[in-house]
């Protein structure tokens, strides 16, 4: 499986610049592989969104195969090598470098 390289940001909402806080990533993201993994994949994602299940027949197996061809998708995994946690209230630019 090939990896490629990747960067995220994820912050919450702000109205000024004090109130950003976040956090700031890259590493490397990788298709999802068929197997065990997939199905730990599907079954967190449903965890944390159980109302796709509606789109999904009663009693279908819910499989990477199933999830894909239904939302026609493809899951990948992001593996940080590099995270920095970010807080203006802080001051204004902080980061600090958070270890993995």
């Amino acid at each position: 499986i090939e990896k490629k390289q990747a960067a995220a940001a994820i912050f919450r909402q702000a109205s000024t610049w004090r109130e950003i806080r976040g956090i700031q990533m890259s590493g490397t993201i990788s298709p999802v592989s068929v197997g065990i993994e997939a199905l730990r994949v599907v079954r967190a994602y449903l965890r944390k969104f159980p109302f796709t299940e509606e789109f999904f027949d009663q009693g279908q197996e819910l499989d990477m195969e199933a999830f894909a061809k239904r939302f026609r998708v493809r899951l990948y995994r992001f593996e940080p090598t590099l995270m920095y946690y970010l807080d203006n209230s802080v001051r204004f630019s902080f980061r600090e470098k958070v270890p993995l």
